[in-house]
């Protein structure tokens, strides 16, 4: 076996800087394909259905029979591709030849004809089963870091007979498949076609299938403790080196690694086969037909090209590493839900219990369960963007001076707390920057009112910067009362999500610079809402205020219920609530905190 692992890294090192030029163009290559066509046809399809919101009730209308065999096939067919180049990379290391990209490209131009025939239909059938095998050691480092939602663990229990069923089948079926894991070799090395191919293979694998598959599972292992152990020696480096680095760097280096190695698993796979392929012709005495190569010179001109393509898609790996940063952290939201739930606005945070619009009200709104805060904002005389309901302080501060008219060095010495109680002495105006940093900390949704007035203009665009500077845009709604406002929203950055607050509404299709609307609890009928449903709209009802208003409210199928007392909602608020977690990042952070 060590002999085995020996030449396969052999393999791999002799034309390493082909591998890695070749893998990092060729995943970047495959995206660039598969991307469009497949938000092409994700969008068709929800807009086919009149759909707005992906739930696990709709999802199987969703992911149609066209869409999964689209990705089964495409999948299958450039693992074929990578797997004949590779195969054709490690047969010139297996001959102790180095070959150039360029000279890479051809070869396995001219060999992958061989594949592709009238037949070819059998050799994706065949790798579209294999897959699952084949990306095993990624399947495990994805679910080993990121805890599986609440939800899809439910709904896993409750069809756990089938599920179990099904991963019996898959195993059989990979078991059987797999004694024909060396047809490619003898498709692209001694061009013989699929069904040759196969019984050759079967041929060869049948006196040490058990010790091959050993080591195939053995590979698929290795790539994951390889990741664990990475993650684990870098996060404890960092940590000790800064102790304050954030979770989020640490986060990102997962991501990283994760990246590199699904870059590298069917390399590695690939090397391990292409090492048993060749033992087991060299232990039989076997005559192994190696590719016959000649190197072809190409011109400078053509080298850089080539240079630049492959500096262009290094790039795009690390852009990719990003996004998926990007994604987990909550700055990118895929709005995929359990059902479409009904979620609640604490009305200027939880202002039956503390001070409305103060730090207090936000952080009292989270404890008790709220899906969003909804607050007002106005601009100061030094041009700062402070959460408050009125334009003039006397109500809730007791100065009779309007916001725009100080500074808020000068606000801030105000007590925003005694009108509501004693007890709340001495509590502060905040500046909205200090509540979308504790709301994006807390996972809370926003609803930021901006006030219609003379002294509030041109505040959108400094709202927005916030939101922006944040990350925070895809969890914020921007709502008024005044749509011109919602208008200058969209024209300075058409992706904000606006809300129209009005007690009543005409017609909707004036409004197309809403994505949402909240109307006055008592003017909402079931017509409404399903005319702005249908025109793919949310509709918030305000204020509840008490139980016969939410029962009133609730079968209208409402997508949120503003409400000053929270304590209303509490029936039908979720009371635990789990979110994603990189479980393989606390563990090691709890592990070295120990120590």
């Amino acid at each position: 076996m060590k002999n085995k692992l020996r030449l396969a890294f052999y393999l791999i090192k002799h034309n390493f800087i082909t591998i890695l030029k070749f893998e990092i163009f060729y995943k970047m290559f495959t995206a660039l394909i598969f991307l469009p066509a497949f938000n092409l046809l994700f969008y068709s399809n929800l807009k086919s259905n009149n759909l707005f919101i992906i739930t696990l009730d709709n999802l199987s209308s969703l992911v149609n029979p066209y869409m999964i065999i689209f990705i089964l096939v495409y999948l299958s067919i450039i693992t074929i591709i990578e797997i004949n180049t590779l195969i054709v990379i490690f047969d010139m290391s297996f001959q102790n030849k180095k070959l150039s990209f360029l000279n890479l490209i051809k070869l396995s131009i001219k060999k992958i004809k061989n594949i592709f025939n009238y037949k070819s239909i059998l050799i994706v059938l065949f790798v579209s089963l294999l897959l699952p095998f084949i990306n095993l050691g990624i399947s495990s480092c994805i679910v080993s870091s990121i805890t599986i939602p609440y939800f899809i663990i439910d709904y896993v229990n409750l069809n756990i007979n089938n599920i179990i069923f099904i991963i019996v089948i898959l195993l059989l079926i990979t078991i059987i498949l797999l004694r024909y894991i060396y047809s490619f070799h003898y498709m692209i090395l001694e061009e013989n076609n699929f069904k040759i191919s196969r019984i050759k293979s079967k041929k060869m694998i049948n006196q040490s299938r058990i010790k091959d598959i050993l080591l195939l599972l053995l590979s698929q292992l290795f790539i994951y403790i390889i990741y664990m152990i990475s993650i684990g020696i870098i996060i404890f480096i960092l940590y000790k080196i800064s102790p304050d680095i954030s979770y989020n760097s640490i986060l990102m280096i997962i991501l990283f690694i994760l990246s590199l190695i699904i870059l590298f698993n069917k390399v590695f796979i690939c090397s391990i086969i292409s090492s048993l392929f060749y033992a087991h012709k060299i232990v039989k005495n076997k005559t192994i037909m190696n590719i016959r190569y000649n190197s072809v010179f190409f011109s400078t001109l053509s080298k850089i090209i080539i240079n630049f393509l492959i500096i262009i898609s290094i790039t795009g790996f690390g852009l990719v590493t990003y996004y998926s940063f990007e994604l987990i952290d909550n700055n990118l939201i895929i709005d995929l839900e359990e059902e479409k739930k009904l979620e609640i606005t604490a009305h200027r945070g939880a202002s039956d219990k503390y001070p409305e619009n103060t730090m207090l009200a936000f952080i009292g709104a989270k404890e008790l369960g709220t899906d969003y805060i909804e607050l007002d904002v106005r601009k100061t005389l030094d041009n700062q963007i402070v959460v408050i309901h009125d334009s003039n302080l006397k109500r809730t501060t007791g100065i009779d001076k309007k916001v725009s008219d100080l500074t808020y060095d000068e606000i801030k010495e105000f007590d925003a707390g005694s009108f509501f109680s004693e007890d709340f002495k001495d509590e502060r105006i905040p500046l909205l920057k200090d509540v979308i940093k504790y709301a994006k900390e807390n996972d809370l949704k926003m609803n930021i009112e901006i006030k219609s007035s003379d002294e509030n203009k041109s505040v959108e665009s400094e709202v927005i910067s916030l939101i922006k500077d944040y990350k925070y845009q895809n969890r914020c709604f921007i709502s008024s009362f005044n749509y011109n406002i919602l208008e200058n929203i969209k024209e300075i950055d058409s992706n904000i999500k606006t809300i129209f607050v009005t007690s009543e509404i005409d017609d909707i299709n004036n409004y197309e610079d809403a994505d949402a609307f909240s109307i006055k609890y008592s003017n909402i009928t079931k017509d409404l809402v399903d005319l702005i449903h249908n025109n793919n709209k949310k509709i918030h009802a305000w204020t509840i205020k008490d139980e016969e208003e939410l029962k009133q409210i609730i079968d209208l199928s409402v997508d949120n219920i503003i409400t000053n007392s929270l304590d209303v909602t509490k029936d039908i608020r979720m009371p635990d609530i789990k979110h994603y977690d990189l479980s393989i990042l606390n563990e090691y952070i709890n592990i070295i905190n120990k120590k």
